[in-house]
């Protein structure tokens, strides 16, 4: 198992001897015995192979040890059960069994507190727990009915203003379990899936979306009215496509939200995060704040702040807004995409709202991920960044040149490195045909 405790939401990893079933346990039982879940904790699996069968033991072992569980009746987005945990007041946690964006293969778990938000959760000591011989009868419930009529009303509640077609692809995710839900949206490939048809569903990797984008554009006899919205396995992250934009990121998203005159008083994002986003938002004279990477950090930088009207980003898809102390602010796909269609009522007006931005801040902000290990992918740019400032923060390696920036990071959960570029295209051209990417 390899998930970073810094950065990462949850626990991650290729199942092996260190992250089997037993590992489950002992990190349950572990969380039960600290008191972190609290009595009555509901439990959710995604479409990931192997995400049911692990909430089923979930639940056996939590009930064995005297807690009252309710189960996830089907495939869940994460965000159906943090907005489930939060709005009921006998549901004391949430757990719910993702991998989220990691390729076909990997599984994991994520934590909701009693507001339905991530928290950073010190990692256990080892805790021996073993496998239960009892099934227990789990008390279902429908987590995705809820986030129908909570996120998905809203959602077509904004698009009743939106001049264009809308498709929502959930690279067959757990979100594509809403589909027979809300019939009245256009999906694709929305049938759950266990290995995601052989995709890694990351959306923000172009080459997971790409056969896909470009079906949907030949599909339509106008494709300057079409807008898709990708989403990732667990259904928290969110990327954007248009004709003439192309590939909208969750940065350009807020960028467009804050210059739009979304209600708030901060923006939270993390230290990889665009600088884009900062200047945006001094000059709406909203709080720039920066944290570690990991949502969870966004989350606590809200926490601390006393819960502002506020918008929090990560250049990875992830995007959260809450109006006050009692929003929801956590990333939720189907949330983000209606507060953009509530600001942009056409694809033409967001269109244009994204040109603007990238006229004013050229260098179009760009992540890439390669298998090669942090130290190799440093050497291999120390020719194309020659004359550039090196300088290491934390697990952050950061190579500045005027206003232009690349970032090296270590992935918390996969073997590989991330790339974030703001940098002039053919050098951000360069870098991505030197890593294959």
């Amino acid at each position: 198992m390899r998930s970073d405790p810094v950065t990462t939401d949850g626990w991650r990893g290729l199942p092996g001897p260190d992250w089997s079933e037993a590992t489950v346990a002992g990190i349950l039982a572990g969380l039960a015995a600290s008191g972190v879940l609290g009595p009555s904790p509901a439990v959710a699996f995604d479409s990931r192979g192997g995400s049911r069968e692990l909430a089923l033991l979930g639940v056996d072992l939590l009930t064995g040890l005297g807690l009252n569980c309710l189960l996830g009746d089907e495939p869940s987005p994460t965000p159906a059960l943090g907005r489930f945990v939060r709005d009921n007041a006998g549901v004391t946690s949430g757990i719910t069994f993702t991998a989220s964006h990691n390729p076909a293969g990997y599984v994991g778990l994520k934590l909701r507190d009693a507001d339905g938000l991530s928290r950073d959760v010190p990692r256990l000591g080892p805790v021996t727990a073993p496998i239960p011989q009892r099934h227990s009868a789990p008390a279902w419930v429908s987590l995705n009915a809820h986030y129908a009529a909570t996120a998905g009303r809203d959602l077509l509640t904004a698009l009743g203003g939106f001049d264009g077609r809308l498709i929502i692809d959930t690279a067959h995710g757990a979100l594509g379990a809403l589909a027979r839900l809300l019939p009245e949206l256009t999906w694709s490939r929305s049938r759950p899936l266990p290995f995601f048809g052989g995709v890694t569903p990351d959306p923000v990797v172009p080459g997971n979306t790409e056969a896909a984008w470009r079906a949907a554009l030949g599909e339509t006899r106008h494709p300057e009215r079409l807008l898709a919205a990708f989403s990732d396995g667990d259904g928290d992250r969110l990327v954007l496509a248009t004709a003439r934009s192309g590939y909208v990121s969750s940065t350009e998203q807020a960028a467009v939200l804050c210059r739009g005159g979304l209600p708030a008083a901060a923006v939270i994002g993390t230290v990889v995060t665009p600088r884009m986003i900062r200047h945006v938002a001094v000059s709406r004279q909203l709080d720039w704040i920066e944290v570690p990477v990991g949502f969870k950090h966004v989350v606590g930088a809200w926490r601390a702040r006393g819960r502002p009207a506020a918008l929090g980003l990560e250049p990875n898809g992830a995007l959260a807004y809450a109006t006050d102390r009692d929003g929801y602010f956590e990333r939720d796909a189907l949330r983000a995409l209606a507060l953009v269609v509530q600001r942009c009522p056409s694809v033409a007006a967001l269109d244009d709202a994204v040109a603007g931005l990238r006229d004013r801040y050229p260098g179009t902000p760009e992540m890439m991920t390669t298998p090669l290990a942090r130290e190799e992918v440093l050497r291999r740019l120390s020719a194309p960044l020659s004359g550039w400032q090196a300088e290491q923060a934390g697990q952050v390696t950061s190579f500045t040149h005027g206003s232009w920036r690349i970032l090296v990071r270590r992935s918390g959960t996969e073997e590989a490195t991330r790339i974030y570029a703001e940098a002039p295209s053919e050098l951000v051209e360069a870098i991505r045909n030197l890593f294959g990417t």
